[in-house]
């Protein structure tokens, strides 16, 4: 099976496409297609497709005859299998307006057919690299789901340990604890990261006692539909009473503290009234990040304690926010939060 990245040139002008070629091909360890007009392009992509090849990569001028580079790469982008695929924008003159097209269309990025070679030699790096990285990162989640699968697989079995929280219909405790593990096992064998994030409900105890149990339990259940789920990338479940985790395979730590300002915004923004909140009107979440490096942590309780700490963090700090400790703060037992 050929490993290597696959990159297609477009071009109708035979010479240029065959100069772009030999360039590339004298740089890089690649394999190299060229198709002459985009309805020749389509054509390659659906061949190469069906016979299981993959394309990486995407050169394409943008001045052609019959079907132009801008409307070329549009039709790319309306084909499923191809959308993640980017699309270097090969063109003679920098013209902003046809190339706000371009971006428009769906090109990653463009170059000029006078530049060095120097330049588009690390201009299809770059595009390569960041093509390696997002399907990296897509086998990552498919990955997760996956555990994700198998775990609800296993509560049809006889005598198994149910996963679900009743209350919330999200996993639960059980749940997170099994799916922890074999993240962190998975972690380790990969040299990748894993991601803890504990987010709570602010003053949940004393909206129990303002509002009811009841409506504590109505208010875990909407609670839910602020979490992420598995669609991005995540094993979320309920930890223990108003306070839920996910777990995040190859966790990057801009995204992971992105995504739990997401779901702090989401709850503030639903503007549910808590009285006996002493952060706000409304109810809020707190939200303890943490990211570790299975392979050379070899202790995964470290990842709770960092997250269990970040968590506590958000709370002093005043609550109705999210932290993010990226290394071990406190190497004490792991406690009930």
């Amino acid at each position: 099976m050929n490993t290597k990245p696959h990159i297609m040139i477009v071009d109708d002008e035979t010479d240029r496409r065959m100069l772009t070629l030999q360039v590339l091909k004298h740089a890089l360890d690649v394999t190299i297609s060229s198709a002459g007009s985009v309805k020749e392009l389509l054509y390659s992509l659906v061949q190469n497709f069906e016979n299981g090849q993959a394309i990486d990569l995407i050169l394409m001028d943008i001045q052609m005859p019959d079907v132009n580079g801008v409307d070329g790469c549009r039709q790319i982008k309306e084909i499923p299998i191809c959308r993640d695929i980017p699309v270097l924008m090969l063109t003679s003159m920098a013209n902003p307006k046809v190339l706000e097209k371009a971006f428009e269309a769906g090109a990653t990025d463009y170059i000029l057919k006078t530049a060095d070679p120097i330049e588009l030699i690390a201009r299809v790096k770059a595009a390569l690299k960041g093509k390696a990285e997002r399907d990296l990162r897509v086998a990552r989640e498919q990955e997760l789901m996956q555990l994700t699968q198998q775990l609800m697989s296993q509560q049809d079995k006889p005598k198994t340990t149910s996963f679900r929280d009743e209350l919330t219909g999200m996993y639960n405790r059980a749940a997170f604890d099994k799916m922890f593990k074999e993240s962190w096992e998975k972690a380790y064998l990969e040299k990748v990261a894993l991601g803890l994030a504990f987010v709570s409900i602010d003053y949940f105890s004393e909206y129990n006692l303002a509002k009811s149990t009841a409506a504590g339990d109505r208010l875990l259940k909407t609670f839910t539909g602020f979490l992420p789920t598995a669609h991005d990338g995540v094993f979320a479940a309920r930890f223990q009473g108003g306070v839920f985790a996910w777990l995040t395979l190859n966790a990057n730590q801009l995204k992971q503290l992105e995504r739990a300002e997401t779901v702090v915004n989401r709850v503030r923004d639903a503007r549910i009234e808590n009285p006996k909140s002493m952060a706000d009107l409304y109810v809020t979440a707190s939200v303890g990040c943490a990211i570790l490096d299975a392979a050379s942590n070899p202790r995964q309780e470290d990842l709770l304690t960092m997250a269990q700490n970040a968590l506590l963090s958000a709370r002093e700090q005043g609550y109705n926010r999210a932290v993010q400790l990226n290394s071990l703060q406190d190497d004490g037992p792991f406690v009930s939060l």
